[in-house]
């Protein structure tokens, strides 16, 4: 069963990012408006508010403090972030390149981050026959697997680059070894109106055996992180052109955002819808995971 807890409140535009504590007792969102605000999840009040003079397009809680890391190479968006859970490395997916920040945590407390190294993955090869309608591509899904391997999803192209730790010591790194650029055949990109139906956002499950994409057409792709076969699509009614957001609940069960302010719930192999999660009037853009000691909810 699944019940409206609260509402979000203090924003004056459009939430880009959104990110629950560690803990699970607060929730950050940052907004267009530059705004970052850190709301109790007692009340879902702002705590804390923050004012930066850009839009603030990613964020991820940390437990250390004091730290600016500059990308001079780029004044483009921070499309995506991901950090290793055991070592130092921030991934950041900004305009067409993705960079690997290796960082050592420094200062009294440890509270600094101290950047000792920086690789720039350029972005893959367009699809033959897509420069006419698609722009360069442009990393829309950043996930550390487990193995240590970074999977980049260039969503609006259909392509999946899956770098190894080996990739990340080079100075420029254009392709992975391997597995390197995966392709994920979109259903219904290039076939009718390619120039608008490009992909969405990607989730990579728990045991990282699937890549659930939205679509931007009419619902969710899961593919098979072993062969990128289509394992099957989930349709729903959906916003054209409209990025919503995806993430696994568990290996078989996935959460993602609706036009008109509904949120579905598809479990089972293979998906189907089992539960719908109406808010009324806004678009589901934005999930966050609340952690919990069973697992995430």
């Amino acid at each position: 069963m699944c019940t409206l807890v609260g509402t979000l409140d203090g924003h004056k535009d459009s939430i880009n990012a959104t990110q629950f504590s560690p803990n699970g007792a607060y929730l950050a969102s940052g907004g267009e408006d530059g705004l970052l605000l850190i709301h109790s999840i007692n009340n879902w009040r702002p705590l804390l508010r923050f004012v930066d003079a850009s839009p603030i397009t990613s964020l991820m809680f940390k437990s250390q403090q004091d730290v600016r890391i500059s990308l001079n190479e780029t004044q483009d968006k921070i499309h995506c972030m991901a950090h290793h859970r055991r070592k130092n490395l921030l991934a950041v997916g900004c305009g067409q390149d993705v960079f690997m920040i290796n960082y050592e945590i420094r200062g009294e407390g440890k509270s600094s981050w101290v950047v000792t190294s920086k690789t720039s993955f350029l972005p893959p090869p367009r699809p033959p026959g897509s420069s006419g309608f698609l722009s360069n591509p442009l990393a829309r899904s950043i996930s550390f697997l487990k193995a240590d391997c970074l999977l980049i999803a260039y969503l609006d192209h259909g392509i999946v680059w899956l770098l190894g730790p080996e990739d990340f010591s080079s100075h420029l790194a254009y392709h992975a070894k391997g597995m390197s650029n995966v392709r994920l055949v979109p259903r219904a990109s290039y076939a009718v109106n390619a120039e608008i139906y490009h992909r969405g956002r990607a989730a990579v499950s728990p045991n990282e055996s699937k890549l659930a994409v939205t679509n931007l057409f009419d619902g969710v792709d899961v593919y098979s992180m072993a062969d990128q076969s289509r394992l099957n699509s989930v349709s729903v009614d959906v916003k054209e052109n409209v990025s919503t957001a995806v993430a696994f609940l568990s290996d078989n069960t996935v959460v993602f955002g609706g036009g008109s302010g509904v949120a579905y719930i598809a479990e089972g192999t293979p998906l189907m819808v089992t539960r719908i999660l109406r808010h009324g009037g806004i678009l589901y853009a934005l999930l966050g995971q609340m952690p919990h000691s069973n697992g995430d909810v």
